[in-house]
């Protein structure tokens, strides 16, 4: 039986982990904190948690402390017939070895042998709701006779283990969810939108919005803001959409803005949707605001500090049919590059901070492209220099009227070309936001270039259900054929299945 000073020692072991628990939302970090407090209770150098993992064939060593490199969140074990953890995990009981060279009832892994452990306990992890997590097991390094105090605290211990692991899964499955959402969010040509209707605040905006709207995104904090930007002829149509879908009704508006940054007319078409609380009410909505606008304009943005210059150029681009707006210096057209409707950047280079310009646009290339015109002043290479640093061309002065044309004229075709592909990008990733998780792990395994057979192997399934996923994949993707699938699935981001191995 353990002395008075141990158990106060297990009690301030419960005390200092719960502590701790309320410190951290890093599960790896608490199931650590676990094994090592627990090794401290019973006075041992070796515990270790396992997890349930592949459907149930397998079990990982997630956690542990006195382990050799290698074994901690790396091994996984089969979860088969017979060994201690299988039969713990089954019975929902604790299972003591008091020396494994005398046991007879079960296996024991090779990897707990070659670290001289010879007996062991193992306490069954459930969460709410007696799902089966795993094991907490505490290895011993000489044979004890685990007593029933021993397995009554490795019992209390898991319990307490099981609600910690589930609520900090949960909180890490809506962090991956968050962090999924932003980059699909940050990367749509859409903007993504959040709004409470009880407080007028919008919660969220996309990146996109300052690009659509042509403001920045600090300056519309509400819906009140957001109905002023609307066209006057839609503005009550918009404002009834918003009570429809507060009274539970999914639609699609179009209506038109008028952009803060250059007063020109766009045409939106937005699909809203409500958001329901606990209690059925949805007290916020949600929308994807897609420019529909038939955008036929060819648009330059002119950089010219000499009024000479500018007027040229200016000139040259509106005698071809361009909408033109001119900018006396770089530092105006840096302020507003983010709201800029997609153009093509003509950068009159009369200055020494001038190819520090073109670099700080170099991050907005996709839709403002800069064309490059100046004197390179007999600099062998300074074109190429120009071009390193962010432009798509560079036109030495004097300059041809034609081969300014067709410069500006091939940076446009580059901007169709990325908004092409960002259309692209983005019905990808819808697609492939549809699938199950199981799905989503088999298509992985396509990526990786697994067969039916050996993705099922790794998922823990047979040939013929991956055969019945890979058929719903190809179904969700609107593909005809593997290649083709695979193509959407690289547009959208899909990574291949790490093989072992590998």
């Amino acid at each position: 039986m353990p002395s008075h000073e141990q158990m106060m020692k297990r009690q301030r072991v419960l005390a200092d982990f719960g502590e701790f628990v309320l410190r951290s939302e890093n599960l790896d970090e608490v199931l650590a904190e676990a094994c090592r407090l627990v090794a401290e209770a019973c006075g041992i150098t070796r515990t270790k948690i396992l997890e349930i993992q592949q459907d149930g064939q397998a079990l990982f060593v997630r956690a542990g402390v006195g382990w050799d490199p290698g074994i901690v969140g790396q091994l996984r074990l089969p979860m088969r017939e017979p060994s201690s953890e299988t039969f713990a995990i089954k019975e929902g009981e604790p299972t003591i070895t008091q020396d494994i060279r005398k046991e007879e009832r079960f296996d024991v892994p090779e990897f707990m042998k070659e670290a001289g452990v010879i007996a062991f306990a193992n306490v069954p992890i459930f969460l709410p709701g007696w799902k089966a997590y795993g094991l907490l097991e505490v290895d011993a390094t000489e044979p004890r006779d685990f007593g029933d105090e021993d397995t009554e605290f490795l019992r209390t211990y898991a319990i307490i283990l099981g609600p910690v692991i589930d609520r900090l899964q949960s909180v890490s499955a809506l962090r991956l969810t968050e962090e999924r959402f932003r980059r699909f969010a940050e990367h749509s040509v859409n903007v993504l939108w959040l709004a409470d209707l009880e407080s007028g605040q919008l919660d969220y905006l996309s990146p996109a919005f300052a690009q659509v709207w042509g403001r920045p995104i600090e300056d519309m904090p509400d819906i009140t803001n957001w109905l002023a930007s609307v066209h006057p002829e839609d503005r009550n149509a918009a404002a009834r959409a918003l009570e429809r879908v507060g009274g539970g009704e999914t639609l699609v508006l179009e209506y038109r803005i008028q952009r803060a940054s250059d007063h020109v007319v766009r045409r939106i078409r937005d699909t809203f949707f409500p958001i329901p609380g606990i209690d059925g009410r949805s007290r916020s909505v949600g929308g994807i605001a897609q420019d529909i606008t038939t955008d036929t304009s060819r648009r330059a943005y002119v950089v010219a500090v000499g009024d000479d210059a500018r007027h040229r150029l200016v000139g040259a681009l509106q005698a071809a049919g361009y909408e033109v707006r001119a900018f006396g210096n770089a530092q105006a057209l840096l302020k507003m590059a983010g709201s800029l409707i997609p153009g093509c950047v003509v950068l009159n280079l009369e200055e020494a901070d001038d190819l520090v310009v073109v670099s700080q646009l170099k991050a907005a290339r996709a839709h403002l492209p800069v064309v490059a015109v100046g004197a390179s002043g007999g600099e062998v290479g300074f074109g190429v220099r120009v071009m390193k640093a962010g432009a798509v061309d560079f036109l030495e002065a004097p300059w041809a009227p034609e081969a300014l044309l067709f410069a500006v004229k091939t940076a446009h075709a580059e901007i169709q070309a990325e908004a092409d592909r960002a259309r692209g990008g983005d019905e990808a990733r819808a697609r492939i936001a549809a699938l199950s998780h199981r799905e989503r792990a088999v298509l992985e395994g396509l990526l990786a270039g697994g067969t039916n057979k050996t993705i099922g192997r790794a998922l823990g399934l047979s040939p013929r259900t991956v055969e019945i996923h890979r058929a719903r994949i190809m179904e969700a993707l609107g593909a005809h054929s593997l290649p083709e699938a695979v193509l959407i699935a690289t547009t959208a981001g899909v990574r291949p299945a790490v093989q072992d191995g590998h």
